[in-house]
């Protein structure tokens, strides 16, 4: 999501680095327009069980913030899961950049 928001000059929305504030009455309209379609992008990939939860959120910001205190939490139990498979993990008949392309991704 960062990547593709980047990609359209719109990472400042999520960031907080652009925000209603600093460009005033002027642009007001601009802002909010351009706001309304990152939350759109946003509501577009997230699951429906977490619409409610970003639906009501002013601005691209707050639902950014939201998403990320939720889902940016490390798991005991993940962290034991994801150690366990890095242990285990056996090269067998693959080569040895497939070996190593599935070490680097766990």
């Amino acid at each position: 999501m960062r990547v593709s928001l980047l990609t359209r000059n719109k990472l400042g929305f999520i960031d907080g680095t652009i925000n209603r504030d600093t460009y005033g009455d002027k642009y007001a309209n601009l802002w909010d327009r351009c706001n309304a379609i990152v939350k759109s992008w946003i509501m577009h990939n997230v699951s429906r069980d977490l619409l409610c939860g970003v639906l009501f959120r002013s601005n691209a910001c707050a639902i950014w913030a939201n998403l990320h205190e939720r889902f940016d939490k490390v798991n005991a139990s993940r962290m034991y899961y994801l150690h366990r498979e890095i242990f285990t993990l056996t090269q067998e008949m693959t080569s040895v950049s497939v070996y190593y392309s599935k070490l680097k991704d766990l």
